[in-house]
């Protein structure tokens, strides 16, 4: 499906030195989208004991992890196919015995025991995983029983997908919200919400330049939780739970 190899899309994430850098300047990034990820964290998961276990699957420079953190949760494992990435958190979480983090590739069986996490958090990975389905169902392998798991999927519908470069193209997948509902009803999960994010940002210039950047803060949050507008999502982030 892909026009890239899995070792030239490692390749392609372990180049980007400013990977932390451009995000952290991004008024849409930085706050936009973190925003409406940390509002569907706080909503949909819980953290009440120290014993829940964490899977960040594609952690990367461990953005995620920071605000899972801030949520309250304590035993993290995170995993990215990037080292240099994955360097960058280990530096970032050195000193916390709590928080473990090494190289895998998501489209290979995941080397943890059935039923291994509590919460399950996948972020901007799943679109450039080849076989989905696969990973779909490892994620559900290693989930306990009653486990949330949070997935981010990008729609073709979106202006980010009419905008996309060709490069980018190449090892990107846009699934539908029926694909995907389809695809976690395969795996016995139930859908408990869906958060759309850079909905009606036509492109990232606009929110950062000529002062629309309020309007699309307020258009991107008031209609996050709304099922039609989702659809044209250039980002949603889709929280399951698995059946007991």
């Amino acid at each position: 499906m892909f026009k890239k190899t899995v070792n030239e899309i490692k390749e392609e994430y372990d180049s980007q030195d400013y990977y932390d850098s451009w995000r952290d300047e991004s008024k849409y990034y930085n706050i936009l989208i973190t925003e409406i990820t940390q509002k569907a964290i706080k909503e949909d998961i819980y953290f009440t004991s120290e014993e829940k276990k964490v899977l960040d699957a594609g952690c990367g420079t461990g953005r995620n992890i920071s605000l899972l953190l801030k949520s309250g949760a304590k035993k993290i494992v995170g995993v990215d196919l990037a080292p240099n990435l994955l360097n960058v958190a280990k530096r970032k979480f050195n000193k916390n015995k709590n928080i473990s983090l090494f190289q895998h590739d998501l489209e290979e069986r995941l080397p943890f025991k059935n039923e291994s996490f509590d919460v399950i958090v996948c972020c901007k990975t799943l679109p450039h995983v080849n076989n989905l389905r696969q990973t779909l169902n490892e994620f559900n392998r290693v989930l306990k029983k009653g486990g949330v798991m949070f997935l981010d999927f990008y729609s073709p519908y979106s202006f980010r997908r009419l905008f996309a470069s060709k490069n980018y193209l190449k090892y990107t997948r846009w699934d539908s919200v029926p694909i995907i509902k389809k695809y976690t009803k395969a795996e016995n999960l139930k859908i408990q919400k869906i958060y759309g994010e850079r909905t009606f940002m036509i492109t990232e210039f606009l929110v950062n330049n000529f002062g629309f950047f309020k309007l699309f803060r307020w258009l991107e949050n008031k209609f996050s939780n709304n099922n039609f507008f989702n659809q044209f999502s250039g980002i949603y982030t889709v929280v399951t739970k698995k059946h007991n």
